[in-house]
C-alpha cells in the first residue's frame, strides 16, 4: 500500500529545515534538485558524501591519490559534525563541489579529468550566484547517492536521526534532518547507466545498479529502524520516511512536488517545476567548464531541460528493458528486484485520500 502523508504536513514558514535526498543514480535525481534550486531560501548540496570517499581518510589511495592529499576535514565524522551544526547560517562549507561533480562524471567516463584545474583552493567555495551575502537560506537540501556510504557505519556517518532530549535543547537547536527517498524501476536505471556508457553494459554499469538498490535500501533500514537483509537499524528510528517513485514525480510533478515540500518543510511554488536551462554552476566540474563538457556529461539532460520530462526508457516495458541489457546486467536486477519493491510499496501518491 502507497503511503499517504499529508498527515504529516509541516509548516514552511520561518523555521528552519534540513532534508536529505537519498537517490538511486538516474533516477531523475538532477531534476529534483534543479527544482529544489528556484527555492530562494533554499541550500542545496549535491554529493556531499562524495568528498570522503576523495579525499577522506582510508580512501583508496590507488583510486584516489592523484586528486590531492588525504583531509582530516573530508572524513565521513567530519562532514557529519558539520551537517549537523547548520543552522541556517551562509558560512557552511562542505568540501571541493566540483571536484566531486569531476569525479561523478569521471565514474560514468565522462569528462576527461584535469586535476591541475579542478583541486585548486578556488574551487571549494560555492559560486556567488548561489550564497550572495544576506540572502537567507533557512532550507538546507543535501542530495546523495547512498552508494558514497558503502561499507560505512550510519550512526556514526550521518546526523542525529531524532532531536536531544528537549531540556537539554538551546534555543537555536537546529531541527533534526529529515530522509526522503528518491527510487526508480531498477531497469530504468539500468538502461539510463548502459545508455551513459555508450551502450555497453559493462562491471561500473553493474556494481553501480547493484550498490543504488543495496545501499539505499540499507539506509531506509536504517532510518526506520529495520533490522534485517544485511541492514542494522538505528537505536532512534525516524518517522517513516517519505519515498517517491520517479514515476510517479514524472507523471504529476506538481502533485509530487507540493507533498514532497509540505511534508519537509519547503515552501512549495508551482514555478519551481520549471526553471532555465543551462548549466549550473555549482555542478560543474570547474567555474570556467566549457559548452562540450557540461553537454554530455551526467547532468546533460537536465541542463538542456526546462523542467520535468521522461527518459527515452520511459514508456518501456520491464521486458523489453530486460532484452536491452547485458545478462549480467539482468542477473544484479533478478538478484535485487525485491529490495526496490519494498520501498515502492510505500510510496508516496498524491492522489491518495488519507482517512
Amino acid at each position: 500500500m502507497a503511503a499517504c502523508l499529508s498527515g504529516n504536513a509541516r509548516p514552511a514558514g520561518g523555521a528552519l529545515s534540513r532534508t536529505f535526498l537519498w537517490a538511486y543514480h538516474r533516477s531523475i535525481s538532477h531534476a529534483f534538485a534543479r527544482s529544489i534550486l528556484e527555492i530562494a531560501s533554499a541550500r542545496v548540496l549535491h554529493e556531499t558524501y562524495l568528498a570522503a570517499v576523495v579525499f577522506g581518510p582510508g580512501r583508496d589511495e590507488r583510486v584516489y591519490s592523484s586528486f590531492g592529499p588525504v583531509r582530516q576535514c573530508s572524513s565521513f565524522e567530519a562532514i557529519r559534525n558539520r551537517l549537523a551544526r547548520w543552522d541556517g547560517e551562509e558560512g557552511l562549507r562542505l568540501g571541493e563541489q566540483r571536484v566531486m561533480m569531476r569525479r561523478l562524471a569521471g565514474l560514468l567516463g565522462r569528462w576527461p579529468l584535469n586535476h591541475s584545474r579542478c583541486c585548486d583552493d578556488s574551487s571549494h567555495q560555492e559560486p556567488r550566484s548561489r550564497s550572495e551575502v544576506g540572502v537567507d537560506r533557512r532550507h538546507l537540501f543535501v542530495k546523495c547517492s547512498p552508494v558514497y556510504q558503502m561499507g560505512q557505519n550510519l550512526a556514526v556517518t550521518l546526523p542525529p536521526l531524532r532531536e536531544v532530549e528537549p531540556e537539554a535543547m538551546s534555543s537555536v537547536q537546529p531541527p533534526p534532518f529529515q530522509h526522503t527517498f528518491l527510487i526508480r524501476r531498477p531497469d530504468k536505471v539500468a538502461v539510463s547507466l548502459q545508455q551513459l556508457e555508450n551502450g555497453t553494459g559493462s562491471s561500473n554499469t553493474q556494481a553501480l545498479l547493484e550498490g543504488d538498490l543495496v545501499e539505499t535500501y540499507r539506509l531506509y533500514c536504517y532510518v526506520v529502524g529495520k533490522a534485517g537483509s544485511g541492514c542494522a537499524a538505528s537505536e532512534t528510528p525516524h518517522e517513516m520516511p517519505m519515498v517517491i517513485d520517479a514515476d510517479d514525480l514524472l507523471y504529476n510533478p506538481a502533485a509530487v512536488m507540493e507533498g514532497y515540500c509540505s511534508r519537509v518543510g519547503l515552501p512549495y511554488d508551482p514555478t519551481m517545476l520549471k526553471w532555465d536551462p543551462g548549466p549550473v554552476l555549482e555542478w560543474l566540474p570547474q567555474r570556467n567548464a566549457a559548452v562540450s563538457e557540461w553537454e554530455s556529461g551526467p547532468f546533460a539532460n537536465v541542463f538542456r531541460s526546462n523542467g520535468f520530462v521522461s527518459s527515452n526508457s520511459g514508456g518501456a516495458t520491464v521486458e523489453e528493458n530486460m532484452d536491452r541489457l547485458s545478462k549480467e546486467t539482468r542477473a544484479v536486477l533478478e538478484r535485487r528486484w525485491d529490495l526496490y519493491e519494498e520501498m515502492h510499496a510505500v510510496r508516496y501518491q498524491p492522489a491518495q485520500e488519507c482517512s
